[in-house]
């Protein structure tokens, strides 16, 4: 009975073989497509997942007549050809599929559990020309040798369609390879996680494309000091990648290792202690990783995504829209010559300082191998820039009050060397000090001479200064200096704003006599609302919102303090659309620019008086009532046309 068996098995092989005479329609690599006016063409395919085996190929562009077998994305088709112009669609195949584990010119590698060429292998064991490779939905996989292709075909009638596979090995022996539920295998051997599904690995980054020839290698490579009896048999895990983002550990940074039990073990800094996570649960995964210098087998990590998310991917595009109008302010400033004023190159740092962080916030996400900077480098960038953020915004402060709520300044002529050496001194303040202060964490960081609960840590876990328990060191080196600055800010704030107004209110009382009470009073308001909106973003109040977050979990207090927290994070972010209106939306920028650009200008009126100025003829007026608050020529404008506001 068992011999009838095999025979009927043999002649099926042989009989299937015979009959693989259909020519394949399009190019290796390449598979049909449907065209809207019912012709038929070929297109590259980039999946391989579905193969056609036959003798000859290309059989639309030779234009023969006859029949051709091809996949068009969904499914196997026979296609016919009639005056070597026609093509139509014949059939849909309903011929068994063979479930090769390998692309056609391959052999399967159990050692690696990968594909390696070969071109001289004939494939006769194949009883079909339509080939579905692979197992890419399994999530472990084991493998069952044998001595030919008949038992391996034999074996295969046990287990159900679409879970196994069946190759030739290099070894010219046959392999079953067949899905397994559960994780109980896992329990007798041990079990490796795999990031990506089978026949995959990571391309140009943590994506996960076919490959088939990699599969995974445990030993000589990075990882494989840390794995206890490297030479035991195993079996993968794969599409194994936890979360949708993954890190690598190029060095063994937080003493991890692999036990025999497939344990995975490491140790948190963050809890003090070593932690064992089971295989089924372990955040780690192995893959081969291929872009630019990176070409090999890596150990990766799983980064969680709650705080990122919330904190940076919402927030993406507000950081790319800002730095673009931040990018197109720098642009304009430059090319209506406003950057000839102290302020106006004040305005240019800060631009810059900001484009700067928002860059270093976004290169922050990219944590795959090879990313095109070094976390650590960008953990330090983003604390250089942010720390530089805040000292511009606090030198526009001080230079708005000296300018604002100075009442007398002297005009000589050496002013131009004053403004020059002023703005010397903000250079080192904005740009100098932020850079020695960095340098001066990285020194302490490397050098470890501080106790572990100030202890600075950049670039291990996250690209930024990592909070840790019991660890204060982002408490002191930036949240501290923040709420110095912000302090500081807001104290030049109130004594700019109140001045301002009181000067307002002086220029009020003069313009009243010629206007209604009702309508000057709403005017005034108006301005002063104005006014207030203005100064609070170029002096950098909507920066506590970011310092009122960095002390305050607002996602952990419920669904609404959760959502604030996000839409003040894109506020902040937002700074770039802030300063464009403000400095580049005004009719002063427009007539600078419509004169450069050498567009007709619309006649504008001598009388601004309905902007309600600061300005010397207003000041004039407002000595002549009281005398309190004298300005000189170098005062500036609080108006929608003023160079700073």
């Amino acid at each position: 009975m068992i011999t009838a068996f095999f025979i009927l098995v043999i002649l099926h092989f042989q009989t299937g073989y015979c009959q693989l005479n259909l020519i394949k329609c399009c190019r290796d690599n390449f598979i049909t497509e449907h065209h809207k006016n019912g012709s038929v063409g070929c297109v590259r395919s980039n999946q391989s997942r579905f193969q056609v085996w036959s003798y000859r190929d290309n059989f639309l562009e030779e234009n023969l007549e006859g029949i051709c077998i091809d996949f068009d994305g969904e499914q196997f088709l026979k296609y016919q050809l009639t005056n070597q112009s026609d093509v139509v669609v014949k059939s849909i195949v309903s011929d068994a599929v063979f479930p090769k584990c390998c692309p056609l010119g391959h052999l399967y590698n159990p050692e690696s559990h990968s594909c390696l060429p070969n071109s001289t292998d004939s494939s006769t064991y194949l009883f079909s020309q339509y080939i579905k490779v692979g197992l890419p939905h399994c999530q472990i996989i084991l493998d069952k040798t044998f001595e030919n292709a008949s038992e391996a075909r034999l074996w295969s009638q046990t287990l159900l369609p679409g879970d196994y596979c069946i190759d030739k090995s290099v070894g010219g022996e046959f392999t079953v390879r067949e899905c397994q539920e559960g994780m109980e295998i896992c329990d007798q051997r041990r079990c490796f996680r795999k990031c990506c599904p089978d026949g995959q690995s990571f391309v140009n980054g943590a994506t996960c494309m076919d490959s088939y020839v990699h599969g995974l290698q445990i030993g000589s490579q990075s990882f494989s000091p840390y794995i206890e009896d490297l030479d035991d048999n195993y079996e993968l895990i794969y599409a194994a990648k936890k979360c949708p983002k993954v890190g690598i550990y190029r060095t063994n940074p937080i003493q991890y290792s692999v036990k025999k039990n497939g344990q995975f073990k490491y140790y948190s800094n963050y809890t003090k202690d070593f932690i064992h996570e089971d295989v089924a649960d372990a955040a780690y995964c192995l893959e081969h990783a291929s872009r630019g210098s990176f070409n090999g087998f890596y150990l990766f990590f799983c980064i969680p995504q709650g705080n990122l998310e919330a904190k940076f991917s919402f927030t993406l595009w507000s950081k790319v829209v800002s730095s673009v109008l931040l990018f197109f302010t720098i642009i304009i400033y430059i090319y209506v010559g406003e950057t000839k004023s102290t302020f106006g190159k004040i305005l240019m740092n800060y631009c810059v300082t900001m484009i700067g962080l928002f860059l270093a916030l976004i290169s922050a996400l990219d944590v795959t191998p090879d990313a095109w900077l070094n976390c650590k480098f960008r953990g330090y960038a983003i604390l250089f820039f942010s720390i530089s953020s805040f000292a511009w915004v606090n030198i526009m402060s001080v230079d708005i009050w000296w300018t604002f709520g100075q009442p007398k300044r002297t005009i000589g002529s050496d002013q131009r060397k004053k403004d020059l050496k002023k703005f010397l001194i903000y250079i080192c303040f904005g740009w100098c000090l932020p850079l020695i202060y960095i340098l001066a964490i990285y020194v302490l960081e490397i050098s470890e001479i501080l106790p572990e609960s100030i202890h600075p840590y950049v670039g291990k876990y996250k690209c930024f200064l990592e909070q840790r328990n019991d660890n204060y060191a982002i408490l002191i080196f930036l949240r501290i200096p923040s709420v110095i600055f912000e302090i500081v800010n807001i104290v030049l704030f109130i004594k700019t704003i109140t001045y301002c107004i009181r000067v307002k209110n002086e220029i009020r009382r003069l313009n009243d006599t010629n206007r209604s009470k009702e309508y000057g009073r709403f005017h005034a308001d108006k301005e002063k609302l104005i006014l207030i909106i203005k100064l609070a973003v170029t002096m950098g109040l909507v920066w506590i919102f970011e310092v009122m977050t960095q002390y305050l979990d607002l996602k952990s207090k419920g669904t609404f303090l959760k959502y604030l927290e996000v839409v003040l994070d894109n506020l902040i972010c937002l700074q770039g659309l802030f300063i464009f209106i403000i400095f580049i939306c005004k009719k002063k920028i427009f007539q600078k620019l419509s004169t450069k650009l050498g567009v007709s200008k619309r006649r504008i009126s001598s009388s601004l008086s309905s902007t309600t100025q600061c300005s010397l003829g207003s000041t004039n007026n407002v000595n002549n009532v009281n005398g309190h608050y004298p300005m000189t020529k170098r005062q500036t404008t609080l108006s929608m046309n003023d160079s700073k506001i």
